[in-house]
């Protein structure tokens, strides 16, 4: 009979249409309820507007450079409100070493807020944004290096 043929034909064709796996943000996002999931969702956010940025500056549009880092500067300036005491386990991603070493903590978030500031200042200046939207990644880095799992 064709029948199971067809069908199996349907089954692989919606497989690859409509793609049934998770991100990385979905399934580590898995079970997050709370600052956790919020967190991580401005997180997520931020990554994200990281990308556009990245294709801003390939399209050398300092004007949608300087809105999206401004856009980002809120989070900058909370992101040590998201972390309360005993909100380091699973699901979060969090190392334990931003409450046993909140300076250090606060100093990496200083260093990214003012990495956006200066981005944001260059891009409407119209100077280098490339070399300050690499001391906004080199920042991310360095935090994500020293205080996540």
């Amino acid at each position: 009979m064709r029948i199971p043929l067809i069908l199996s034909a349907l089954c692989l064709t919606l497989a690859f249409l409509f793609p049934i796996s998770l991100s990385h943000d979905a399934r580590a996002h898995a079970g997050a309820t709370g600052i956790v999931k919020e967190r991580m969702d401005a997180f997520s956010q931020a990554r994200q507007q990281m990308k556009e940025i990245g294709g801003a500056l390939r399209a050398n549009n300092n004007e949608m450079v300087a809105e999206l880092s401004a856009k980002m500067l809120p989070w900058a300036e909370t992101m040590g409100d998201y972390f309360p005491e005993g909100t380091d386990g699973a699901p979060s991603e969090a190392s334990a070493a931003i409450w046993s070493d909140p300076d250090g903590f606060a100093e990496k978030i200083a260093a990214y807020r003012q990495a956006l500031i200066n981005l944001n200042e260059i891009a409407l200046a119209n100077g280098d944004t490339k070399t300050a939207f690499g001391a906004v990644s080199a920042s991310c880095k360095s935090c994500h290096r020293a205080y996540r799992n």
